[in-house]
């Protein structure tokens, strides 16, 4: 931590790792101690990523509805397997942007090529989905468990 004196009583303290500079007030008055922990808590709280992982409720098997894959979702990660072969054909990470909304992004196995597609959750068990070339594709959330 680096220590940086302004003015008077007051010293800037700079958090590297963060990337965050809070102000901190030697002699507080109540108005001066209100500020500075408003301040703070706001820097700390522009720190904090608005996208959630692989949050749990998106965790499980979900079947394309065209019957040729399913898709395994597990805490952020993505593996869609071939039903007719049982190969795994891609491998990625997803995001949940928020409740209703998931980021896809994977690599084809077979083909080399990524891919990234936006879904939108319109229920618990079902993701609509358009990749980045406008095709569309939606998975239902599998009653079997693997």
């Amino acid at each position: 931590m680096n220590l940086k004196r302004l003015t008077g009583n007051n010293v800037l303290r700079y958090f590297p790792a963060k990337g965050v500079e809070i102000m901190v007030f030697k002699k507080f008055r109540s108005s001066q101690a209100i500020i500075a922990a408003t301040m703070a808590s706001m820097l700390l709280a522009a720190c904090q990523s608005q996208e959630i992982a692989g949050p749990p409720v998106l965790n499980g098997d979900w079947a394309s509805t065209d019957g040729v894959y399913v898709a395994t979702l597990l805490n952020g990660s993505f593996q869609a397997t071939a039903n007719d072969t049982g190969q795994v054909i891609s491998r990625g990470e997803y995001t949940a942007i928020s409740s209703e909304q998931v980021q896809i992004n994977w690599t084809g196995l077979v083909s080399g090529t990524t891919n990234q597609a936006n879904c939108t959750k319109p229920d618990p068990n079902r993701l609509d989905c358009v990749d980045a070339n406008g095709n569309r594709f939606s998975l239902v959330r599998s009653t079997t468990t693997g």
